[in-house]
């Protein structure tokens, strides 16, 4: 009798494989985004106090019609969150 070599994976074991991380990315893409979101949210933050701050030094330096346009970046409407 000749002993087989089943070293490979099952057909069922490849699925549960499969499903396991198709779970798990449909897990993580909506926190990546989330995540992204916040990074834009701080970006204009950041963004917006540059340019008070540019604008407030202008001021102090006797230029007062300077004016400072920020892009903003994020996506969302109602963007402000509150930073504690």
């Amino acid at each position: 009798m000749k002993k087989m070599n089943n070293k490979g994976f099952t057909l069922m074991e490849m699925l549960i494989v499969v499903a396991i991380i198709a779970v798990l990315i449909a897990i993580a893409i909506p926190v990546f985004g989330n995540q992204l979101e916040k990074a834009r949210e701080a970006v204009d933050a950041a963004n917006i106090r540059a340019g008070y701050a540019e604008v407030m030094a202008d001021a102090i330096l006797g230029d007062t019609g300077a004016s400072v346009i920020v892009d903003q970046k994020q996506t969302k409407a109602d963007w402000q969150t509150t930073f504690d």
